[in-house]
């Protein structure tokens, strides 16, 4: 046996590559709570910008425990999105019917 795995590849590469990858999830969950105030501002897109890093770290993602940080950063950047969600604030009214139907009679 070569010691090559058809579907991963060679072991020193992979851990090498498995090594990385995990670094850098760490590396983007942990830039990701830091800059949580400036993250759920309505103005701001530094969460997409986390998210398309995420997908371009996922295309690398081959084994479960990488998935799992996947899963962590794309958990913050939920919570986060909703954080930022709640934030916004609109120039709309709300409905009142009774205050509608004071000013009608």
């Amino acid at each position: 046996s070569s010691g090559i795995n058809a579907e991963y590849g060679t072991g020193a590469t992979d851990h090498a590559e498995s090594t990385d990858l995990r670094f850098r999830y760490r590396k983007l969950f942990f830039q990701t709570k830091e800059k949580r105030s400036e993250l759920v501002r309505p103005e701001s897109t530094g969460l997409l910008e986390t998210l398309e890093e995420m997908n371009q770290l996922f295309s690398r993602v081959k084994n479960p425990r990488e998935a799992v940080y996947d899963s962590n950063v794309l958990k913050l950047t939920s919570e986060l999105g909703l954080e930022q969600a709640d934030n916004l604030q609109t120039n709309m009214t709300v409905f009142d019917r009774n205050i509608f139907s004071e000013k009608l009679v």
